[in-house]
């Protein structure tokens, strides 16, 4: 038979494992929650990302129309009415000349910053 103090002794011996057993676990237990929040907030940052992405998908689709709505125009009033190349033209198409290369540099402006 085992002599009471050694019984003794292994008993501590394992209540002392079992704490530190036990704050083991606890602390995988933290760092588990820590990490299923990290994961909670990544998901929710990717959803934003990709809507984001989707949303400049389809202003880059809609720039893309107006930008070939834009140079069937310009095609059309090339055709219909060139442009002299002398400052001796009206005022009205060099104004309207104006403007469509305004709105065509603002369109490249955005495919640039939307390409970016």
């Amino acid at each position: 038979m085992q002599h009471p103090t050694a019984l003794i002794t292994f008993a501590a011996t394992i209540i002392n494992r079992m704490s530190e057993i036990s704050e083991l676990i606890s602390s995988i237990e933290s760092k588990t929650e820590q990490l299923l929040r990290h994961v909670t907030a990544i998901k929710t940052q990717l959803r934003y990302q990709e809507q984001r992405n989707a949303d400049l998908q389809q202003m880059m689709g809609e720039k893309d129309k107006k930008i070939a709505l834009l140079e069937e125009q310009i095609s059309r009033l090339q055709t219909a009415r060139p442009v002299p190349s002398n400052h001796s033209a009206p005022s009205s198409a060099q104004e309207a000349n104006a403007k469509i290369n305004d709105l065509v540099r603002e369109i490249n402006q955005c495919i640039a910053l939307l390409n970016r």
